[in-house]
């Protein structure tokens, strides 16, 4: 009835972009990479006295977001991050959504020296090896099926000699 009201009123186009934007999706995933210093502090902007301004946690974030459909939700999701550092080390992490619409901060805290310390330069190199390299978020139903992948531009699966 509304799709009619819509081809009678606008046309045929409005009525096929109406039923493309109402139409049934996986859900809405998105990653977000953010680098984490003092100045993702609120404390360096307004210059107030903080200790973690000072010594700041360094690292990166990787901000994950979704809207999964009702029926999707209800069987049950779980993502599953697996992480590539720079060293070629892999980390895989399980994450079970407790709403059908929300986001999740995964962290990567990176070991770094303080500047005045001796070895300074050695610790710039370590926290260069030990940063976030590549990503991948496999969204897999409660029933085992796989939902999506999201992959960041450099993830490839490693090959494995013998």
């Amino acid at each position: 009835m509304i799709l009619y009201m819509v081809k009678q009123r606008y046309g045929n186009f409005f009525a096929l972009l109406f039923l493309f934007c109402v139409s049934c999706s996986q859900g809405v995933y998105s990653v977000q990479r953010r680098y984490v210093d003092a100045a993702f502090l609120a404390s360096s902007h307004i210059h107030t006295k903080d200790r973690t301004r000072y010594d700041p946690i360094v690292g990166e974030q990787l901000i994950v977001s979704w809207n999964f459909p009702s029926g999707v939700f209800q069987e049950g999701v779980q993502m599953i991050l697996s992480s590539r550092l720079k060293n070629q080390v892999e980390k895989k992490e399980v994450f079970t959504p407790k709403t059908r619409w929300g986001s999740h901060v995964f962290f990567f805290p990176s070991k770094a020296l303080k500047k005045n310390s001796s070895s300074y330069n050695d610790s710039c190199a370590r926290l260069e090896e030990e940063s976030l390299l590549t990503y991948k978020i496999d969204v897999i139903s409660g029933n085992g099926a796989l939902l999506q992948t999201v992959k960041n531009r450099l993830w490839v699966e490693k090959i494995a000699f013998q």
